[in-house]
């Protein structure tokens, strides 16, 4: 079941005890737990309580609510760290390591792009969500992405056991920064460094193919357009021109010559010169 499975995944035992509250929507997950539960939450897991608070209408069917149930699974497991263990996990870690093991991320349909943001320079760094993702769901969603870029990209270069060497040396008394530094020889600032490179690279920019970047490809042809025609125009006259020369002294052949046939011959010369470089 979820529950086992976590727990084998982060290397942490089972939690003693667990409570899943179902409301119906959002507002009645404000009502029962006040300003702890931001507006664009579906499911809150209160770490020292041991319980699970979902709302049913935002989560959806049957499949969404595995996938919330999945991520929420992650965060009571990590209670068994114990609250100060817990709070020296960045938020954008917690969140990415739920995110990576419920294979969704939280607040996708919003449409935040890391690749075009990265690209553009927009993208927040991570150390803007090591306590939380605010109040606004569209810096939310992209501390999420985030946090699951990050996870995702270890766990795919140094595999899946890597999250639970690290939740081991934290509980230990590492900080995440000193941890990865134990196990993969690189700092959170070289990881994140490296991410932002790879989200900025060409294939991520064309993978994802966001609004954003097709507006810019469109806005980058727009622009060039007139100036290829330009100087497609100038060399066929520069061509055009040395072509002439060429045939002088055939020039009195050239009334004879239909108007379509020199175009051809014109056109067959151009390419000519072209393909020897000239």
């Amino acid at each position: 079941n979820f529950l086992d499975e976590a727990c084998l995944w982060l290397g942490l035992p089972l939690p003693t005890k667990c409570r899943i509250h179902l409301v119906a929507s959002r507002e009645n997950l404000a009502k029962a737990l006040g300003n702890e539960a931001p507006t664009w939450a579906a499911a809150v897991t209160r770490v020292g309580a041991d319980e699970i608070w979902l709302a049913t209408e935002v989560a959806g069917g049957i499949n969404r609510l595995r996938v919330t149930l999945r991520h929420e699974v992650v965060h009571l497991v990590m209670g068994a760290l114990g609250e100060e263990v817990h709070r020296r996990l960045p938020a954008w870690f917690r969140e990415g390591c739920a995110e990576q093991f419920a294979g969704d991320v939280y607040l996708g349909g919003l449409g935040v792009s890391l690749p075009w943001r990265s690209f553009t320079g927009g993208l927040s760094p991570l150390s803007d969500f090591r306590d939380g993702f605010g109040r606004e769901a569209d810096h939310a969603a992209e501390g999420y992405s985030l946090g699951y870029a990050m996870v995702e990209r270890l766990v795919r270069i140094y595999g899946e056991d890597v999250v639970a060497k690290i939740l081991s040396r934290i509980a230990g008394g590492d900080t995440l920064d000193q941890a990865l530094l134990a196990l993969t020889g690189l700092s959170v600032v070289t990881h994140e460094q490296a991410l932002r490179a790879d989200l900025a690279s060409i294939p991520s920019l064309a993978g994802e193919a966001g609004p954003g970047f097709l507006t810019f490809i469109f806005l980058v042809l727009g622009l060039c357009s007139p100036l290829l025609f330009w100087l497609r125009a100038k060399k066929r006259k520069r061509f055009e021109k040395a072509w002439a020369a060429e045939i002088s002294p055939e020039r009195g052949k050239e009334s004879e010559m239909a108007e379509e046939e020199l175009g051809d011959a014109l056109d067959a010369w151009i390419q000519r010169e072209e393909d020897e470089g000239r």
